[in-house]
C-alpha cells in the first residue's frame, strides 16, 4: 500500500516538473551579426535624466564570449566614432526597424490601416467624423469704423 502511494506521488511530481519545464523561458540570446542597442548609463548633470537617451545607437554583435556576454561594436560607416565593448545580455536590446521603414519581402512597403478604405474610420474621433461648421462671428454686424484722427485728439 505504501509503495503504491509513493509511486503515485512520484509520478505526479514528474508530471508537475515536466509541465513547469515546458513553460520555462530560456532567455534572450543573440547571434553574431545581430544589430542591437546598448543600454546607456545616465550622465549626472544635476538635472533630470528622464529625457537623456536610454540606449547607445545601433551596434553589431561581433563575438560571443560566454553564454550571456557579447562583444559589440559600432557599425562601420555609421558616422559615429568606432567603439568596441563587452556587454551582458541584460544591457542589450535587439534593434527593430521603425514601423514606417519595414517592408515586405517583395520590396514594397506594407500597407497600413490608413491605406485601406474604411479601416481607419473606426479610430477617428467624433470631431473628425462630423462636418466642421464654421463658428459664427461674435458680432452681428461689423463694428462701425473709428473716425477719430490724431489731430482731433490734440485739440
Amino acid at each position: 500500500m505504501q509503495k503504491e502511494i509513493r509511486e503515485t506521488i512520484l509520478q505526479e511530481q514528474r508530471k508537475y516538473i515536466s509541465r513547469h519545464d515546458a513553460k520555462r523561458f530560456e532567455g534572450v540570446t543573440h547571434n553574431i551579426g545581430d544589430i542591437v542597442m546598448l543600454q546607456r548609463v545616465p550622465t549626472v548633470t544635476g538635472e533630470s535624466t528622464k529625457l537623456q537617451p536610454k540606449y547607445r545607437g545601433t551596434m553589431v554583435v561581433t563575438e560571443i564570449l560566454a553564454s550571456n556576454i557579447y562583444r559589440v561594436s559600432t557599425i562601420k560607416g555609421s558616422g559615429e566614432r568606432y567603439f568596441i565593448t563587452t556587454a551582458h545580455v541584460s544591457q542589450l536590446k535587439l534593434y527593430k526597424l521603425p514601423d514606417d521603414e519595414e517592408s515586405s519581402s517583395d520590396g514594397e512597403l506594407e500597407s497600413t490601416a490608413e491605406d485601406e478604405p474604411g479601416a481607419a474610420d473606426d479610430f477617428l474621433s467624433y470631431e473628425a467624423k462630423t462636418e466642421k461648421i464654421p463658428k459664427k462671428s461674435r458680432f452681428l454686424a461689423p463694428p462701425p469704423p473709428v473716425s477719430t484722427s490724431f489731430s482731433k485728439l490734440q485739440n
